[in-house]
C-alpha cells in the first residue's frame, strides 16, 4: 500500500515538471514573474503592426450577418480612368437604290462628250451590303453613348448600256453601287442580368452610297464617282455577354425608320473599366 502511495506521487511530480517546462518555468512564481517581466519588456518595444482586413467580417452577435468589401474591388481597377468601351463590329445591312438619281458629262480625247444619267434602273431595286463598324462609347450607370463610323462593300451586279456617238463610234457605259458608308451619334441604355446586357437604342446620322460611271470608248476609259447621301434614324436592340470584366461580344440588330431597311450585326468590345464602372 505504502509503495502504490509513492509511485503515484512521483508521477504526479513528474507531470507537473513537464508542463511546467512546457509553459516555459520552472513552476514556481519567481520564474512565472520573470517570464512576464521579459514579455511585458518585449510587447513594448515593438512599434509596428499590421492587422489584415478580411473581405468579410461580422459587424454583429448574429451568424450570417457580416459585411464584406465592394464587387470587384479585389481587381484594383484605378478609378481614375474613365468608362470608356471600344467596339469593333461586322454590319450587315439592306440597300434600296429606289432614290438614285446622278449624272454629268464624260469626257474622251477621242470623239465628243456627252451627258449621263444613272437613276435606279440602271442600279437595280437593291442589294445587301456587307462591312464592318467602329464604336466609341462612354458609360454611365446603365446608359452609353458615343459615336460610330462604318464602310461596307454592295454585292451588286454592274449594268452596262452601250450608245452611238456623232462619229459612229461605240460608247460603252457602265454603272455600280459599290460602296457604302455611314456615321452618327448613338444613345443607349442596356440593363445586366449577371453576365448578359441586353438593350436598347438610337443611331441618328446619315450613310453615304457610292455610285460609279465608267465609260469607255476604244482605248479610252473614264470614270465618274458619285455620293448620294441620306439621313438616318436606326432603332436597335442589342444583347452582350462579359467574357471578362473587361471583353464582351455581342449582337444587335436595327430597323431605319427614314428607308425601312433593317441592320445587324455581331460586335467585339473591350472596356477601359471592369463592368464599365455599373457593378
Amino acid at each position: 500500500m505504502i509503495a502504490r502511495v509513492a509511485i503515484a506521487s512521483v508521477a504526479a511530480l513528474t507531470v507537473r515538471a513537464t508542463v511546467a517546462h512546457a509553459c516555459g518555468g520552472d513552476g514556481d512564481s519567481s520564474g512565472s514573474s520573470s517570464s512576464s517581466g521579459s514579455s511585458s519588456s518585449s510587447d513594448s518595444g515593438s512599434s509596428d503592426t499590421y492587422v489584415a482586413v478580411p473581405a468579410c467580417y461580422d459587424t454583429s452577435d448574429v451568424h450570417g450577418y457580416k459585411t464584406c468589401s465592394s464587387f470587384g474591388s479585389s481587381w484594383a481597377i484605378p478609378e481614375h480612368l474613365p468608362a470608356l468601351s471600344l467596339e469593333l463590329a461586322t454590319w450587315t445591312a439592306r440597300v434600296d437604290f429606289a432614290d438614285v438619281d446622278v449624272g454629268g458629262t464624260m469626257s474622251h480625247t477621242l470623239g465628243d462628250d456627252y451627258a449621263y444619267r444613272v437613276v435606279s434602273n440602271d442600279l437595280g431595286d437593291d442589294a445587301l451590303a456587307a462591312g464592318l463598324k467602329l464604336r466609341l462609347l462612354g458609360h454611365r450607370g446603365g446608359f452609353y453613348a458615343g459615336v460610330e463610323a462604318g464602310f461596307a462593300g454592295i454585292a451588286a451586279d454592274e449594268h452596262q448600256r452601250t450608245m452611238p456617238d456623232a462619229d459612229g463610234l461605240m460608247t460603252e457605259l457602265t454603272t455600280s453601287a459599290n460602296t457604302l458608308v455611314m456615321g452618327g451619334a448613338v444613345v443607349g441604355v442596356n440593363h445586366a442580368m449577371g453576365r448578359w446586357s441586353v438593350g436598347a437604342e438610337l443611331m441618328a446620322g446619315g450613310r453615304g452610297l457610292v455610285v460609279e460611271a465608267t465609260s469607255v470608248r476604244l482605248a479610252c476609259e473614264t470614270t465618274e464617282t458619285h455620293i448620294v447621301g441620306r439621313p438616318m434614324a436606326e432603332g436597335r436592340l442589342r444583347a452582350d455577354v462579359w467574357l471578362t470584366p473587361w471583353i464582351t461580344v455581342g449582337a444587335y440588330a436595327g430597323k431605319d425608320a427614314v428607308s425601312g431597311l433593317t441592320s445587324g450585326g455581331l460586335g467585339l468590345g473591350g472596356h477601359l473599366r471592369a463592368f464599365d464602372g455599373g457593378r
